[in-house]
């Protein structure tokens, strides 16, 4: 191969590495930024009693997870709009369920 042709592989090789590149980085900015796992994500929970009257603390949060959830009434009808928020995988409270983040129905 003489020199020119390798100059245009090695080019076009680093243009199609740049497009992944490129492709990755608006992936990862369309992605929410979830906030650091914290206890006063428990805020509201029926297990937070746990959280301030347990000596070993919540059974939950040591494996729950940051997720984007909504928290939706038993009593609210489809469709449901309500904005998604970052949320433990384990919260839940009387009078709501969390659906996930792109379900409407």
């Amino acid at each position: 191969m003489d020199p020119i042709e390798e100059k245009t592989l090695e080019l076009m090789n680093s243009i199609s590495e740049t497009h992944r590149i490129s492709n990755e980085l608006r992936a990862l900015k369309s992605m929410p930024v979830l906030p650091e796992k914290s206890k006063n994500m428990c805020s509201g929970c029926e297990d937070a009693y746990y959280h301030t009257q347990s000596l070993s603390g919540c059974w939950t949060y040591a494996a729950a997870k940051i997720v984007m959830k909504k928290l939706v009434g038993i009593n609210d009808r489809p469709p449901w709009k309500h904005p998604a928020t970052p949320m433990l995988s384990c919260y839940h409270c009387q009078g709501y369920v969390t659906v996930a983040a792109d379900q409407e129905q």
